[in-house]
């Protein structure tokens, strides 16, 4: 009898032990459980905090860029570059403060606010405000290139440097009066951007003397077009026209050219206003997302400063805008300085920057004294340099962004 009870009691044994074992190995899979699901969350929770903090940084880098364009607008705001950057400081530090308190609410906080060490590239914006056509400011200041043909006798093509030399271009748009657009090319067209590319290469080099005829031309005249000198080395790289449909007078074209592949881009606009815009910068036209951005492609390709060239650009008016990363008076020296070409040669002198531009507008008249006399220069911010400072119990960030508004 007390074999078998001692076997009862060490089986009773085995059973609680067995029992205690589930229990413990069901006691450690909760404190797993609730291990793996406490990380879920956190991570779910990083991840849904790294995305606030991206869309932290897009909206600081959009509300920056939105306040540079207003200051660039309000006349009060830049009568200096002190003055544009005292007033920028002004509107990221208001901006931060609204952020800080509402962040604060979610037990957040972010700070917003212009870097401490060189902040600012100084830039230069130029503007036509009066709907002429888009040449300088004095008839000195266009040069002329003769293509002579045996077919057609001459073609003379006038062209300005809106640039005095290399620089990055942003914010590059215009509005045009679609009465004042003419030379419709048509299928000629890529024919003259060409021609007109490889004479202006020619003389712009420095003391550059290479007149030759060229004898295989049928053309009625050139559009108005807009050349890219890459590092103003003389050599035309990149352009785009803008002219009538020879199809339809109440149509508009645009084409491009990359003279490195030779390949040519062309998209018509159908019906357009008495006056439409060319957002140059976004490739768009008449506002429309899309519209010739395959046209405009080009610019993405360019990663070096280029100096900007106004061909004929009597065949063309409205107003346009466009803002490059070098100082006014920086700006203003570099004209008269410039050395087109030969003059021995043509018999000009070369111009100096009064003969392009107006000079900045008299910050105390409040309204531009040169509606009538354009295009005109005034300070501008081509670039600054933002900070973002985020901190919460479970993250910390920073990060800097550069808000340069329309950048292409």
């Amino acid at each position: 009898m007390w074999d078998v009870r001692e076997r009862r009691e060490n089986g009773q044994l085995i059973l609680v032990g067995a029992l205690s074992l589930a229990i413990v190995l069901v006691g450690i899979a909760l404190v797993l459980n609730a291990s793996i699901y406490a990380e879920n969350l956190a991570t779910r929770a990083n991840q849904q905090e790294s995305g606030q903090i991206v869309t932290l940084e897009r909206e600081a880098a959009q509300g920056a860029g939105v306040a540079m364009e207003h200051l660039h607008h309000d006349l009060d705001s830049h009568t200096s570059y002190t003055d544009l950057e005292s007033n920028f400081d002004d509107a990221i530090d208001n901006w931060s403060d609204w952020t800080v308190r509402d962040s604060a609410r979610e037990g957040q906080y972010v700070d917003v606010s212009v870097v401490d060490t060189d902040p600012y590239t100084r830039g230069t914006r130029i503007t036509q405000d009066d709907g002429g056509t888009f040449e300088p400011n004095e008839s000195d200041a266009v040069l002329e290139i003769d293509l002579l043909s045996s077919l057609t006798g001459d073609l003379v093509v006038d062209y300005w440097s809106v640039t005095p030399g290399s620089s990055r271009v942003r914010d590059f748009s215009m509005t045009v009066d679609h009465d004042q657009l003419g030379n419709e090319g048509g299928s000629l067209l890529q024919l003259e951007v060409g021609v007109v590319g490889d004479y202006l290469a020619d003389l712009r080099l420095d003391g550059g003397t290479n007149l030759e005829l060229v004898d295989s031309l049928s053309l009625d005249g050139a559009p108005f077009t807009a050349v890219y000198d890459v590092g103003d080395d003389g050599d035309i790289d990149y352009s785009f026209a803008i002219y009538p449909s020879d199809d339809d007078p109440d149509d508009v074209r645009v084409t491009s050219r990359n003279y490195d592949t030779g390949v040519t881009r062309t998209c018509t606009i159908e019906n357009v206003d008495s006056t439409f815009t060319v957002d140059v910068s976004n490739g768009r036209v008449e506002g429309a997302d899309g519209a010739c951005s395959d046209v405009f492609a080009f610019q993405s390709r360019i990663s070096d400063p280029y100096q900007l060239i106004f061909v004929e650009g009597d065949q063309i008016g409205g107003d346009y805008e466009l803002v490059v990363d070098e100082p006014t008076d920086t700006f203003d020296d570099d004209y008269d300085a410039l050395d087109l070409l030969d003059v021995s040669l043509l018999g000009l002198s070369d111009p100096t920057f009064d003969d392009f531009y107006q000079s900045h507008p008299d910050p105390s008249a409040h309204t531009s004294p040169y509606s009538t006399e354009s295009p005109y220069i005034e300070p501008a911010l081509y670039d600054a340099t933002v900070s973002l400072d985020y901190q919460s119990d479970s993250m910390s960030y920073e990060s800097t962004v550069t808000v340069a508004p329309n950048e292409p």
